[in-house]
């Protein structure tokens, strides 16, 4: 039987008792993803776990807990598969990756904006924290490119080069053929 109108539910027991977590995993998506906690774990901010991702399981970092789920999805929650016996991550460090993921965030909006300045500024606030990657590398070829920064472009094509390793087929395509057109420059 259906409650009268306007009058309102609670949500099923096992749903309010249930624990649920946040949690940061290693994919191109910048979001976390809600877990279940089963009822013999206890998780807190930082832990390392590893939980189900599609058809795989992935390691990734609980970056919230005690979170609040919409009741509409709570059957859609997957369970933690299990807390890795490894020490959580500080607070200090995950504040780190915050920064140094919007820092790289920035740099790509500013250089889909054609906006070589912002470009470089963004990367220059991402390596304080993060290592370079291919990606970062190549944004910053770019930018000294629209710079007309020659030799900074030059070197900065050449070190995304070493590192591509054929993973990036189109990038480094265009940094080999922007080589060719910056040594004609010369």
């Amino acid at each position: 039987m259906r409650p009268p109108m306007g009058h309102r539910t609670s949500p099923p027991a096992s749903l309010s008792t249930m624990s649920c977590v946040d949690v940061l995993v290693p994919v191109a998506l910048d979001q976390t993803y809600s877990y279940r906690v089963p009822g013999d774990l206890e998780l807190s901010a930082g832990d390392i776990v590893s939980v189900p991702l599609g058809v795989r399981s992935a390691t990734g970092v609980v970056w919230k807990d005690h979170v609040a789920i919409n009741p509409r999805l709570h059957n859609r929650l997957r369970d933690i598969e299990e807390k890795l016996d490894l020490p959580p991550l500080k607070p200090e460090l995950r504040h780190t990756l915050l920064v140094g993921n919007a820092a790289s965030h920035l740099a790509f909006a500013a250089s889909a904006n054609n906006d070589p300045l912002v470009t470089l500024q963004a990367l220059a606030l991402r390596a304080t924290v993060l290592a370079n990657s291919p990606s970062s590398l190549f944004l910053s070829a770019t930018a000294h490119d629209k710079l007309h920064h020659t030799k900074q472009a030059t070197d900065l094509y050449k070190q995304f080069l070493s590192v591509a390793n054929g993973q990036f087929p189109d990038e480094e395509w265009e940094a080999r053929h922007r080589l060719i057109t910056l040594e004609h420059m010369k």
